[in-house]
């Protein structure tokens, strides 16, 4: 029998989608090839894909993270807006140049505008933060609404601009009897999932030397670690709604 469910993703994030479909034991499509869905498909695990054509849009079944939740979370600098009318503390950003600021593109990933790896299109300003710890929180919702978080912490060479694995970073634990810290982090991180619209994904944070919170960005198509939490809990949460559609 068919499965009611599929990945729909974009080539950009090719890799951890059909990691996540292999995990799932559901297919994985790339939007940019398949001309329409799979018959009786009745949810989409839409993995990065923000602009699905409209043989996907008319699909009459459940999006977890739908295209437009998608499309905010793309754009940095709307996120942005977004999350500060929210109450959710983002650095000062500005579609004009300010002092103290670094230019960014609205469409970047992966801290590539910063280290001079693309151009620059779609150019914002942001305030430059001097950080000291750097974190990721990984979320999903369940089908009762629950929501599960997990939490690692960014470690590597602390003097270097961006910090992302292309410059030698890797996530750690943080340790149980940093309970409050734990405790601060979650409140923060869920306080920021429901300006996204998204079922599952993951919010970079910050802190500065002031100890103050900051939201960085959000990710819609997280990179997986084969068989190692926090990934297994991802893909534990969206089996749930698997096993509801079918």
């Amino acid at each position: 029998m068919p499965r009611k469910a599929f990945v729909l993703y974009h080539s950009t994030f090719h890799r951890t989608a059909k990691r996540i479909a292999e995990l799932l034991d559901v297919p994985a499509h790339n939007t940019n090839t398949l001309a329409r869905p799979p018959r009786g498909s009745t949810l989409i695990l839409n993995w990065g894909c923000k602009n699905p054509t409209m043989e996907f849009v008319r699909i009459n079944g459940t999006w977890l993270n739908p295209p437009g939740a998608i499309r905010l979370t793309a754009d940095k600098y709307l996120l942005m807006q977004q999350m500060s009318i929210n109450g959710i503390s983002v650095p000062d950003h500005y579609n004009h140049p300010e002092p103290n600021t670094v230019i960014r593109d609205r469409f970047s990933w992966g801290g590539r505008d910063l280290l001079n790896k693309i151009q620059i299109n779609h150019p914002f300003w942001v305030k430059w933060i001097e950080k000291t710890r750097e974190f990721r929180i990984y979320f999903a919702r369940e089908p009762d609404g629950t929501i599960r978080l997990a939490l690692r912490e960014k470690e590597g060479d602390k003097s270097k601009s961006v910090w992302n694995r292309h410059n030698g970073f890797t996530f750690k634990n943080i340790p149980e009897d940093q309970a409050t810290l734990r405790s601060e982090l979650f409140a923060f991180g869920k306080r920021c999932i429901p300006t996204t619209n998204l079922t599952f994904g993951t919010v970079d944070i910050i802190k500065d030397h002031d100890g103050t919170t900051y939201l960085l960005e959000v990710n819609t198509a997280p990179r997986l670690q084969d068989g190692l939490y926090p990934g297994t809990m991802i893909a534990e949460t969206l089996s749930k709604w698997i096993t509801n559609a079918e």
